[in-house]
């Protein structure tokens, strides 16, 4: 099962170090995603391989955090699950997924 995280995070499994960010999904056993799932939560999804990559940078998108109102960022892929819709945005240097309850 193929993990990212849904912002920069470090976890420890089974005594190895590993580095989950946006963008660059990990490949783990279904037991280790189960952990990995049940302990970071909302810090990770399950990366879907038939997301939406888009062919250009031109969309730009607004959206709402805890710090107020960030944006524009480019969009760069959108994934729809049963956990809804994310979007991949780059914002600056950072790479970010965003949950379309957010978007503005």
């Amino acid at each position: 099962m193929l993990i990212e995280g849904l912002r920069p995070l470090c976890l420890v499994l089974a005594n190895r170090m590993i580095r989950l960010v946006p963008g660059y999904p990990v490949y783990f056993s279904d037991e280790e995603a189960q952990k990995i799932l049940e302990k970071a939560g909302s810090k990770v999804r399950v990366f879907n391989k038939h997301m939406d990559v888009k062919d250009s940078n031109d969309d730009l998108i607004m959206w709402k955090s805890d710090k107020g109102l960030c944006g524009p960022a480019f969009l760069i892929a959108v994934d729809s699950s049963n956990a809804g819709t994310w979007m991949l945005v780059q914002d600056g240097g950072d790479w970010l997924w965003i949950h379309e309850s957010k978007v503005i």
